[in-house]
């Protein structure tokens, strides 16, 4: 049976710098470089790092398609372009290398040039799991500081929430998105005082939901249109975003907004 060669590419959601297609390019030109076959690549646009390999569609085909080659009797060579294209968590990078190496598979990370059944490699390999995850951290870190920053001026970030409507700016981001900013809803927040004060007296979200929808308060997706098969099922579904549950006002006194506005006024 011949040697078969795999690629293995991901584009973060975060992250673009690195191509589906810049990585195809470093992928082939090294199977050509090590004699190896034509790459059979496994691409994953817009994917994560920190979702567990395994769990990703390709990442999942590629160890399939793995067993089904080594159960045929090829050997296999995967090509990753970077360690953090695996992944961003240490023990998921280092869980994948063992499942690949248990087959027999050979791997190779362009980034560090080392082949993981050495123990060399093996520890240049780990050495680079850990600055992945630590670049995880940092980019989790950058993110929350630049939304906290923006609650703090009062810029919408997400969905609007109950208790504020949004205006916008007249501002855009570098993307051209406009920028919108949260306004009090002074009708609202007096029904948020009055779930904070019925929840401190021991109602259960499901009796604060029952008063709510009793008095007729709509919710924030009241009315929103959606395009569904018929006009019966739209209604319907439009009545159930309308009315509370108990869930709903669980997420709007877990709301940072809510909370943030509670402590102001305390």
């Amino acid at each position: 049976m011949s040697p078969l060669t795999f690629g293995y590419l991901r584009v973060s959601t975060n992250r673009q710098d690195l191509s589906i297609e810049a990585q195809t390019g470093q992928v082939k030109r090294a199977a050509a470089y090590h004699g190896g076959t034509e790459p059979e690549l496994f691409a994953e646009p817009d994917t994560s790092g920190s979702i567990e390999f395994a769990r990703r569609e390709q990442g999942a085909a590629l160890l399939a398609r793995t067993r089904e080659a080594i159960q045929s009797g090829h050997s296999v060579t995967i090509i990753v372009p970077k360690v953090d294209r695996l992944g961003r968590d240490v023990i998921d990078i280092n869980q994948t290398v063992r499942r690949f190496e248990l087959l027999g598979v050979r791997i190779l990370f362009l980034d560090i040039n080392v082949d993981t059944r050495t123990p060399m490699g093996r520890a240049f390999m780990q050495i680079a799991a850990v600055f992945a995850e630590l670049e995880l951290a940092r980019i989790r870190e950058r993110i929350q500081s630049a939304l906290d920053q923006k609650r703090a001026n009062g810029l919408l970030t997400g969905t609007v929430p109950f208790g504020w409507d949004a205006v916008e700016t007249g501002d855009v981001t570098g993307k051209g998105v406009k920028v919108r900013k949260l306004v009090d809803n002074i009708e609202e927040q007096k029904w948020i005082l009055q779930m904070v004060a019925r929840a401190q007296s021991g109602w259960s979200y499901q009796a604060i939901a029952n008063e709510l929808n009793r008095n007729d308060v709509p919710t924030k997706r009241a009315g929103e249109t959606l395009n569904l098969r018929s006009p019966d099922e739209t209604t319907s579904i439009r009545e159930t975003l309308g009315r509370w549950q108990a869930g709903n006002v669980a997420k709007v006194l877990a709301n940072q907004s809510v909370q943030r506005w509670l402590k102001t006024i305390q």
